[in-house]
């Protein structure tokens, strides 16, 4: 089974509430774009977001997450979730 889609939902859900209840418009899928890079989280909002994915998915992030190009865009972010709940068996 495919959860991508709801992987990728919970994210733009997470950062909506976080901004006002909307997103910005962008040249390219907002999946794609740097979320640091386009306001929408600050220090202590990535600790919150890793808290609640961790909590949420029953996995555990890592510092060579965190230092990966794809964690700063959902798209990216969607994945390293993906494939992390898949290895514990939580997806």
């Amino acid at each position: 089974m495919n959860d991508s889609p709801k992987i990728d939902k919970w994210l733009i859900e997470w950062f909506k509430e976080r901004n006002q209840g909307s997103l910005p418009e962008t040249d390219k899928p907002l999946e794609e774009e740097n979320y640091f890079e386009l306001g929408l989280i600050d220090s202590f909002g990535i600790l919150e977001l890793i808290t609640e994915i961790e909590t949420h998915y029953g996995i555990g992030l890592t510092q060579d997450h965190f230092e990966q190009r794809r964690f700063s865009t959902l798209k990216g972010l969607a994945e390293i979730i993906r494939e992390e709940a898949s290895e514990n068996g939580t997806l």
